[in-house]
């Protein structure tokens, strides 16, 4: 009898990738319908996707399974799994904040909002840009007050009118026309970020994986979901162990509890899940505290995934939010305001030595490719497992150069070009960087790639600038791609390739690089699908639906998206950088930078010189964050669950309670996906809909 996991059995086959194409298509077309329509837990919104943990635990146990009980010949094995894990992984970055959510938006909610009679300064501003048709959909004016009233922009934001309310009637009415060229022109952008950012990862694989040996806790979740089952016997380790079920049943039973109640308040009762001191923090310092401390949940999901983080890790992010609390309270008493662009300032401070350790820790990695690129390799070098270090250098060139060209054909100088491709690639590789390092699902920056460029001008508008249309281009870039990184591509993609780390063991075996290409076509067959796929849902969500299914959420479906993130993010900031004195802010940028930088760099100086250093400046650098504020209590309860476990059984111990943790993520994934069928099945019957969220959306 053939095991399903035979080693000689090959890891892309025609069902790994039809497998893996499913999964894409699933996550991408229905997240904006679920996200934003159905208002419910989001699909991905974070570093651990629930859509992603579902789809795989349903092909598991709904699939491979009962093939493996009674047909093992035909179980897909778990390097076929892996093939399609990747493949869903790397779509994540699309449909939601880290693509599909803002890019559509940005081409028709400039002249929503910039063409609006109530806001002449961002018109005037738009006509002195006077930007490219190419770049949006199809006009038949060039007037931003004329755009503002075209049915392409006003049925955006609100509802295209059909005659039948059918699928097909609302599918048809969609202008897919009119969006023919922004998708030709973003798509191949989109291609060169993309590009860029792949190579990029392909380079720094070895430095992280192999030299540095971070740990990846995340990728160890996803694996343990596929790993293969011993021989006989039709469920793996995690899914044959008690205790992953008994954590599961509670957590399900739990959310289902309250679920019920907003059907049915008067049989069941609300089990809390955080806790209320409004009422107790009345009075000075403590009525200085931020809202979501003194509110906050226990997410099970967190506390699951803390128990696979490094304690100093859990430790450092609850701790800095907690101290950012206490900083908030003293400048509260003494009536000082602390301004989210002196955060802002103080994140990029600190991002900059994190940024630079990491190149000089991978020094010699870095110096590696570098010689491959101009001399090729030497025998006893390493080349790379998935693409040659010269290709991937000179590819990373190569999309770098085509991502510039692009913005200066859309009238952007060469410098601010160059400025805008760096600054986001910088941001989207020091992310990928710290979840591959500590694990953290909820990630999320406090920076704008325009903050560099704020802090070469003084308070008078004097210093170095870039243009007025670079500036305009650099922030519906930054608003695009980076402004929400909770779902940053390259975190999916340098996830996907540890899981192929265990197909692939041996760089030195026969074939070298060319045995991993059909695992990278696969990866680049996902993100041209996920990318088309995730478009076409966003577009077809926002013309067919002007409000969510329980009415709570009015036009437009997604506030932040369609509305602040267009006006604060690209009209307000371009304005005020437009004008002459530049954007006016109370604080010293430099000093705030500086504040940042020597934080960051003592904390990351401490830890070089001490291993037994508790703090890590993951904490400083994410701990003003809207996520961390949203989790901070459930990490702390995480980090303090592990900390009695590991004191009181070591590491024999943690083993034993591992599974019974992935059944927390996985209870808490499970009860999101089956409440949100119940309630579209409920409000099928008639019963009014009610959109339950387990998560931070």
């Amino acid at each position: 009898m053939l095991n399903a996991d035979t080693p000689s059995r090959a890891a892309v086959t025609w069902r790994s990738v039809l497998l893996g194409l499913a999964g894409v298509i699933f996550i991408c077309s229905l997240s904006p319908y679920n996200d934003w329509v159905v208002a419910n837990t989001f699909l991905i919104g974070n570093f651990m996707p629930i859509g992603l943990l579902l789809f795989f635990f349903l092909v598991v146990m709904a699939l491979n399974a009962p093939l493996l009980r009674w047909w093992p010949g035909a179980a897909l094995s778990s390097r076929e799994l892996t093939v399609s894990m990747g493949m869903t992984l790397v779509a994540c970055g699309f449909p939601g904040a880290g693509m599909m959510r803002y890019l559509p938006t940005q081409l028709v909610g400039i002249w929503y909002w910039g063409g609006s009679s109530t806001n002449p300064e961002y018109t005037a501003l738009l006509k002195s840009l006077n930007l490219p048709d190419w770049l949006f959909p199809a006009f038949t004016s060039g007037d931003p007050t004329d755009r503002a009233r075209a049915a392409v922009v006003q049925n955006y934001y609100g509802r295209i009118p059909v005659r039948g309310d059918t699928f097909w009637s609302h599918v048809t009415a969609v202008p897919w026309s009119l969006w023919a060229h922004p998708a030709l022109a973003w798509g191949l952008f989109t291609f060169a970020l993309l590009g860029a950012m792949f190579c990029l990862l392909l380079i720094v694989r070895r430095q992280w994986s192999e030299n540095e040996r971070l740990s990846f806790p995340l990728a160890s979740i996803y694996a343990a979901i596929i790993e293969p089952p011993e021989r006989g016997r039709s469920l793996n380790r995690l899914f044959s162990n008690r205790s992953f079920w008994i954590a599961f049943g509670l957590v399900f039973a739990w959310h289902s509890c309250n679920a019920m109640r907003n059907y049915y308040p008067r049989y069941f009762p609300l089990i809390p899940t955080g806790f209320n001191l409004t009422s107790i923090f009345t009075n000075e310092p403590w009525v200085f505290l931020e809202w979501d401390f003194r509110i906050t949940r226990v997410y099970f999901c967190v506390i699951g995934i803390c128990y696979f983080l490094p304690s100093q890790i859990s430790l450092s992010i609850w701790l800095f939010y907690v101290l950012y609390q206490i900083e908030v309270m003293v400048a509260g008493t003494y009536r000082v305001e602390i301004t989210k662009p002196m955060m802002s300032d103080q994140f990029m401070g600190a991002l900059v030595p994190y940024a630079l350790a990491l190149v000089w820790v991978g020094r010699q990695h870095w110096a590696t490719v570098i010689r491959q690129m101009f001399r090729g390799a030497k025998p006893g070098e390493s080349i790379g497992r998935y693409l040659p270090y010269a290709a991937a250098g000179w590819g990373f060139i190569a999309f770098l150069l085509l991502g510039v060209i692009f913005l200066c054909a859309a009238g952007a100088s060469v410098i601010g070009a160059l400025a805008c491709m760096l600054m986001v690639l910088t941001l989207h590789l020091c992310v990928a960087r710290i979840v591959a390092e500590t694990g953290i699902p909820f990630v999320n920056f406090n920076g704008n790639v325009d903050r560099p460029w704020y802090a070469l001008l003084d308070s008078d508008g004097h210093g170095a600038r870039t243009t007025t249309k670079s500036f305009f281009l650099t922030q519906m870039v930054a608003s695009s791609y980076s402004n929400d990184i909770r779902e940053s591509p390259a975190v999916y993609t340098s996830h996907a390739y540890r899981l192929a780390d265990d197909m692939y063991p041996d760089p030195t075996a026969k074939g070298g690089f060319r045995r991993t290409l059909p695992f990278t076509f696969c990866i680049v067959l996902a993100m041209i699908v996920g990318f088309g796929t995730a478009g076409a849902s966003k577009l077809y969500t926002e013309y067919t639906y002007s409000v969510s299914l329980d009415e709570q959420q009015r036009s437009p479906l997604d506030n932040f998206g369609t509305d602040t993130n267009v006006r604060d993010n690209v009209l307000k900031r371009s304005q005020a950088y437009a004008t002459p004195r530049g954007p006016i802010e109370a604080h010293s940028r430099l000093k705030h930078l500086g504040i940042g930088a020597a934080v960051s760099l003592a904390l990351s100086v401490a830890r070089l010189t001490s291993v037994s250093f508790p703090l890590h400046p993951v904490g400083f650098l994410l701990g003003y964050t809207w996520p961390v504020s949203q989790i901070w209590f459930a990490m702390f309860v995480g980090w303090l669950v592990k900390t009695i476990i590991v004191k009181l059984g070591g590491t024999e111990l943690h083993r034993k309670f591992r599974e019974a943790f992935i059944g927390l993520i996985l209870g808490e994934a499970g009860a999101a996906a089956f409440w949100l069928l119940v309630a579209l099945a409920l409000n099928a019957m008639g019963f009014p809909f009610k959109s339950i969220n387990f998560l931070p959306g």
